[in-house]
C-alpha cells in the first residue's frame, strides 16, 4: 500500500538482516544520548554559552519510549523473566512493518514488557493474507512467550478464503485483549449529490450497469461489507479489486472509479475532508469519531455488517495461570490515557471490551464472514 522509493527499499532490505527490534532499545538509545547531553553540557559550562541542538526521533517509537516514563510504571506486574528464564516475549505481526497492525504490536510491546518486567521483541512475518504469520505463532511453544497481534482479516476471514489456512481463531486461539475497532467506509467521489447509502442505492436503480466500485482485493474487508449491503439493499454491483487501498484511493481521486471502499484511517480523513471522497456509510456499531456525520450501517437500515478489530492472542494449551498473567497486564496497559491518545493519532477510538466479551464477538462474528465469504463468491488471489 506504500510506494517506498528505492533508496528507502535498500534500506528495509538492510534492515531485515539485523536482530529483530526491542521494546527497551529506544530507551537504551534515550540514556546514551542524555549521557552525551550532560557531557556537552559541562564542557559549554566551563567555556561559553552555547545553543544546544534538538535530538530527532522516529514519530512513532520514539515518542512510545516516553511513554513508559508514565504513571503505569508503579502499578508493573511480578517479574516475567523470573519465572520463564531469559526468553523474550515476541509479538507476530502477520503483516509487514510499517502499517497500523505493526504499529500497535510495537506500542503494546512497550508497555507490556514494562508490566511483565520483561524484553519485548516484535517480530514481522508477513504473507498469504497473514495466515503465514498466525501458523508461525501455532508452531510456537504454546508458553505464553509468543503472542499474535491478530485482526478480522487473519482470523476470520482468511480461514474461510484460504484453504491452506489450517486453523480457526475460534479452535486455536485464546484472546488476550482486543486493541481497537475500525470501520470499513462505502465511498462515493466528492462530486456525487447523496450523502447515504439510500442515495447510492437510488443512482444503481437509474443506472443500466452494475456500480464499479473498488476494493483492496476479492475476499477483503471491503468487498464482504459492499457483499452484506448488495444483500440488503438489492443494488448491482460490480467489484474492481485493486492491490491496496491506496490504490483505490488514486482511482477515485483521478476520476477511474466513482465507488469505493477503504478502512477507516487518517489518510482516507484527508481526502474526505478535502471534499474529493465522500463517505455514505460506516460498518460496525459506532460513528467514526473522526467522521461523525457518516452513519453507521445499522443506522440506515443495513444490519450485520462488524467492524474490524485488533486484538493480541495467545495458542491454545496456554496455561490458565499465564494466559491470566498476561491478561492482567493487557488491562493495566489499556487503561493508560497516553495509550488512548496514541490509538487517537493513529484514528482509531479507544474502545475498551471484557475478554469474555471480545470471546463471544469472535464466535459470532466468525459466522458472520465465514457467511459472506460463500455468498460472494470471493477467491482468493
Amino acid at each position: 500500500m506504500l510506494m517506498v522509493c528505492a533508496a528507502q527499499q535498500n534500506r528495509h532490505s538492510r534492515s531485515l538482516t539485523r536482530r529483530p527490534w526491542r521494546a527497551d532499545d529506544d530507551r537504551r538509545r534515550d540514556v546514551n544520548r542524555r549521557h552525551r547531553m550532560n557531557d556537552l553540557k559541562a564542557t559549554t559550562r566551563r567555556n561559553t554559552a552555547s545553543h544546544l541542538g534538538g535530538s530527532s526521533r522516529r514519530a512513532f517509537v520514539g515518542s512510545a519510549a516516553g511513554w513508559l516514563a508514565g504513571a503505569m510504571g508503579s502499578a508493573a506486574l511480578p517479574s516475567w523473566a523470573s519465572d520463564s528464564g531469559s526468553q523474550p516475549i515476541r509479538v507476530v505481526v502477520p503483516f509487514a512493518a510499517g502499517g497500523s497492525t505493526d504499529a500497535l504490536a510495537r506500542l503494546f510491546a512497550l508497555h507490556l514488557g514494562k508490566h511483565l518486567k520483561a524484553v519485548t521483541l516484535v517480530e514481522n512475518a508477513p504473507g498469504a493474507s497473514g495466515t503465514l504469520g498466525v501458523q508461525k505463532v501455532m508452531r510456537a511453544p504454546a508458553d505464553g512467550r509468543t503472542l499474535l497481534l491478530g485482526i478480522t482479516g487473519s482470523q476470520l476471514i482468511a480461514p474461510a478464503l484460504l484453504p491452506t489456512a489450517t486453523y480457526t481463531s475460534e479452535k486455536d486461539f485464546i484472546p488476550i485483549g482486543r486493541i481497537a475497532q475500525t470501520g470499513v467506509l462505502v465511498l462515493a467521489n466528492g462530486q456525487f449529490a447523496g450523502s447515504t447509502v439510500a442515495d447510492m442505492v437510488a443512482e444503481s436503480k437509474k443506472s443500466k450497469v452494475p456500480l464499479a466500485y473498488g476494493t483492496w482485493g476479492s475476499g477483503s474487508g471491503g468487498h464482504l461489507v459492499m457483499e452484506s449491503v448488495r444483500q440488503h439493499t438489492g443494488m448491482a454491483l460490480d467489484q474492481v479489486p485493486y492491490k491496496g487501498e491506496a490504490p483505490v484511493m488514486q482511482a477515485m481521486l483521478g476520476g477511474e472509479l466513482a465507488w469505493g471502499t477503504a478502512a477507516a484511517s487518517m489518510a482516507l480523513l484527508q481526502h474526505v475532508q478535502s471534499g474529493k471522497i465522500k463517505g455514505l456509510g460506516i460498518s460496525g456499531g459506532k460513528r467514526w469519531s473522526r467522521l461523525p456525520e457518516v452513519k453507521t450501517f445499522e443506522e440506515q437500515g443495513i444490519p450485520q455488517v462488524p467492524a474490524s478489530w485488533f486484538g493480541v492472542f495467545v495458542t491454545k494449551g496456554t496455561a490458565p495461570s499465564v494466559v491470566q498473567r498476561l491478561r492482567q497486564a493487557f488491562d493495566a496497559v489499556y487503561v493508560d490515557p497516553q495509550v488512548h491518545q496514541s490509538l487517537r493519532s493513529l484514528g482509531l477510538d479507544p474502545d475498551p471490551i471484557s475478554t469474555a466479551a471480545f470471546t463471544e464477538q469472535i464466535r459470532r462474528e466468525a459466522d458472520i464472514w465465514r457467511t459472506l465469504v460463500v455468498s460472494s463468491g470471493a477467491k482468493a488471489v
